[in-house]
């Protein structure tokens, strides 16, 4: 098992994704009357819940198949304007025009992470090349 590049759960009857960020970055979620947490950023994998048959695993690892990666990876949004909670949403079903936003305005992103939403949007059909790095 790899680095691991996201420490994600899904609850499947709220279609909910919860994701810890980094190290001692506790999130808590209610599920079925129950509290449950995961923990641990990039460095570990804690997690505490029951009916663990309705919340899975969403983690991945920088040796996870890159199908999978490209399907799972989670995007932060608070809304169009800014002004709702943070929410997590598969990059993957992010609408064109969402993701053609991400990389025009989010220039801190990870290289990894923009050459995905381009490879994403390239098997929509939208023609978008990778800027050049400085090591290019």
């Amino acid at each position: 098992m790899g680095r691991i590049i996201q420490n994600a759960v899904k609850d499947i009857t709220s279609d909910t994704y919860y994701q810890s960020t980094h190290v001692h970055d506790y999130v808590e979620f209610e599920h079925n009357g129950q509290n449950h947490f995961i923990d641990g950023g990039q460095e570990y994998l804690r997690r505490s819940f029951a009916n663990s048959d309705q919340i899975v695993d969403w983690s991945l690892y920088d040796d996870s198949p890159h199908d999978l990666i490209k399907r799972r990876m989670l995007w932060g949004t608070y809304g169009l304007y800014g002004d709702q909670q943070l929410k997590w949403v598969p990059l993957f079903e992010c609408t064109t025009e969402h993701l053609q936003a991400i990389l025009r305005t989010q220039l801190c992103i990870s290289r990894s992470t923009q050459l995905l939403i381009i490879e994403i949007l390239n098997d929509r059909g939208i023609e978008v090349e990778a800027p050049k790095n400085e090591n290019d």
